[in-house]
């Protein structure tokens, strides 16, 4: 969410500020809860980093293409909400990054390392707290990529991705 929320086209400097501050936080208040769940300071972080990471959503900023396509993920092949962002997200910033490269710039930052690419960050993240990472693993098969793709054109967060989606892609 705070990803999303803060590159999309429809943004603003309070949901920068919030998106970002979530950034900073989320990451190793997730790994000391997956080191320790019962480190309540880490807990507390780490709720703290997801209510800043909502403030986009609350301020009914639309996401973009991760969350079109997890749409489509959810409602046919059930995969959790959390699962589909891992899965989709890495792509999606890669997609994203000839228009998104200022915000990406920012977001790397709050994530630690403002020389490397978001969307390897997020990657690492992702496979540091083991997470799922593709799509196979949380069920999905090649076969369902055409199914996917054409139902994740309908959604409406996919309309309202940064880059603009076409037939030459």
């Amino acid at each position: 969410h705070a990803v999303e929320s803060s590159y999309s086209p429809y943004g603003s400097p309070f949901v920068d500020g919030t998106s970002l501050q979530a950034l900073r936080i989320l990451p190793n208040a997730l790994k000391r809860t997956m080191k320790d769940p019962r480190d309540l300071e880490a807990r507390a972080a780490a709720q703290t980093g997801m209510w800043l990471s909502q403030m986009g959503m609350w301020s009914l900023v639309p996401m973009g293409a991760s969350h079109g396509i997890g749409h489509v993920l959810a409602g046919s092949f059930h995969v959790p909400h959390g699962h589909c962002t891992c899965v989709t997200l890495p792509a999606v910033l890669r997609f994203n990054k000839s228009v998104t490269a200022d915000k990406q710039k920012l977001l790397s930052e709050a994530l630690g390392d403002a020389d490397r690419e978001t969307a390897d960050l997020v990657q690492e993240l992702i496979d540091e707290l083991q997470m799922p990472n593709r799509l196979h693993k949380v069920g999905v098969e090649r076969k369902d990529f055409a199914l996917i793709a054409k139902n994740a054109l309908l959604d409406r967060w996919t309309h309202s991705n940064p880059r603009r989606f076409t037939g030459d892609q």
